[in-house]
């Protein structure tokens, strides 16, 4: 079997975040063509014993590196170039992949993310012709959405306009470079990409390995749940949007708040209310689903596919969200899950589908079909097709 080197900007695991759970996902499909070598950044707060999870059983070799802390010199060096501020990608990575290069030979070079793409292809530009690199999200847009969106007296209003335009250079250059393939999980992001480059070698991989759990029940330890990064400018104007608009109507429900991040934005809005319990992050992301009913997304003007959407889905939960949430996405509103245009909606949807089983039953049903048509064998065929043969 060929080789495949899969370069990571974090731990893809444990299992306490969707985008986690897409990589490992996207490992295991891969697993069943190639042989694969994994390298992760770290910023050494998780445990890096890969043996503990599942992942392990479809890597050949795993190793790390440790993020470099970012001192003043550096902030000042990276804006006189007009580079991102928090670059705390280190030459080490680049000693890591050319030592692995020396000693195997891969066919495919995926990297997960385009900053880090950016900086290792600046460095060792002759692997260009192999690389796949995966875009979770377009991070100019991400960076632009958050300037735009801050108040002019919050300061971190120009930190994102200086990351914004870090991020541009990276990414213009990025995309007139002689890529292997692009992988998107957005088609939006693919349509914008499409428009700047030249490479016609654009995949969409919008569901990977999408492994629908039966989850339901009525007797749950939580009514609704809300999973997503707490300390994010965009998820917390959805969360808190939901909170005082939608939950404050409906507060005899109980109602979970998990993942990753500063929780003290959050503890303030919900001090008044009796049914919230705010986790925060998680080891595992099926444990907090399988105590749940309904998910909820109140995402707006998203940027990139979300990908706690599928990860919701996946779980076999009723998953209730606005718009914008299922933007570059496959899935249909009362088919797949339950678009909410207002905050009126949002109620009368959840206090109507909360003990509804046939609701359940039908949205499952169909969730199923979906993964049916969206399969391993067929991902796997298309991927061949598109790249692997080329």
């Amino acid at each position: 079997m060929d080789k495949i080197l899969y370069i990571t900007p974090y731990l893809p695991f444990p299992n306490n975040k969707a985008a986690n759970l897409f990589i490992s996902k996207r490992i295991e499909l891969l697993s069943k063509e190639f042989n694969i070598d994994l390298l992760s950044i770290t910023n050494g707060s998780y445990d890096t014993d890969i043996s503990k999870y599942k992942i392990n059983k479809y890597i050949n070799n795993f190793d790390f590196i440790i993020r470099k802390k970012v001192n003043v010199f550096d902030m000042l060096k990276t804006l006189l170039k007009k580079e991102m501020l928090f670059n705390t990608l280190s030459v080490k990575i680049i000693d890591k992949i050319n030592t692995l290069l020396q000693q195997q030979e891969y066919k495919y070079i995926i990297i997960e993310h385009s900053y880090l793409a950016s900086f290792i292809l600046k460095n060792i530009p002759k692997i260009s012709s192999k690389a796949v690199i995966v875009f979770h999200n377009i991070e100019t847009d991400y960076f632009k959405d958050l300037f735009q969106k801050t108040s002019i007296f919050n300061p971190k209003k120009y930190f994102y306009y200086l990351e914004y335009r870090g991020c541009k250079r990276l990414e213009d250059k990025l995309f007139s470079k002689n890529i292997k393939a692009f992988l998107f999980l957005s088609e939006q992001d693919l349509i914008f990409v499409k428009k700047k480059t030249r490479n016609k070698n654009l995949l969409l991989s919008t569901t990977i390995n999408f492994n629908l759990k039966n989850h339901w029940d009525t007797k749950k330890e939580y009514d609704l749940l809300y999973m997503g990064q707490l300390d994010n400018e965009r998820n917390l104007h959805g969360l808190k949007w939901f909170i005082k608009d939608v939950y404050s109507g409906i507060s005899h429900l109980s109602f979970a708040i998990a993942g990753r991040g500063d929780i003290s934005h959050i503890q303030k809005i919900i001090k008044n209310y009796n049914n919230i319990d705010l986790i925060g992050e998680v080891e595992n992301l099926d444990d907090i689903f399988a105590k749940s009913k309904i998910t909820v997304l109140p995402i707006f003007n998203t940027i990139g596919v979300q990908t706690k959407l599928f990860d919701a889905l996946s779980q076999g939960n009723i998953l209730i969200c606005t718009q914008d949430a299922i933007k570059g996405t496959p899935f249909k509103n009362k088919q797949h899950l339950i678009v909410a245009k207002d905050k009126e909606e949002f109620k009368s949807q959840i206090l109507q589908v909360i003990d509804d089983i046939e609701t359940y039953k039908y949205i499952y049903k169909n969730l199923e079909e979906f993964q049916k048509s969206f399969n391993d064998k067929k991902l796997l065929v298309d991927m061949k097709r598109s790249l692997y043969e080329k």
